[in-house]
């Protein structure tokens, strides 16, 4: 799997968008026992690698999300929330902390279009990072809460 992702990571972006599309479909589609081993070792396998590659699977990982069905989308993000809750530290803050770049990063329509559709499963993640560096941010919906 290690090698599998190291060479997803290095693909031009279409070609990897295409490919992890179609792995995130069949985990969709996948019982929760089956979905939940395949993204387990995906996700061992994501932190293997360079924070610059990570970066661009997740930015990846986060265009396909945005566009499947929601049944298809809430299942792969359930699962993918509960797994990472089992991983180490070092990992969750990892992932945490791109994701909050890739948002901070992402045009305003696009931001809000994730927001709409990940935003009630990831925000809770998101913002309890954004609580331990201390700082808010516009895009979140919690940080304006509690700010």
């Amino acid at each position: 799997m290690i090698d599998m992702v190291k060479a997803m990571a290095r693909l031009a972006p279409e070609q990897r968008k295409t490919l992890l599309g179609e792995r995130l479909r069949l985990f969709a589609e996948a019982s929760e026992e089956e979905r939940a081993r395949g993204m387990r070792e995906m996700m061992a396998a994501l932190v293997t690698l360079p924070r610059e590659e990570q970066k661009k699977l997740i930015g990846t990982r986060m265009q396909v999300l945005l566009e499947l069905p929601d049944a298809a989308r809430n299942a792969l993000l359930g699962t993918h929330l509960r797994l990472m809750s089992g991983m180490p530290e070092e990992a969750q803050v990892g992932e945490v902390s791109i994701l909050n770049e890739l948002m901070e990063e992402m045009p305003p329509q696009m931001r809000a279009v994730a927001n709409e559709k990940m935003g009630g499963m990831m925000t809770p993640m998101l913002h309890q990072f954004h609580s331990r560096q201390g700082k808010t941010y516009d895009w979140c919906g919690a940080c304006q809460i509690s700010g």
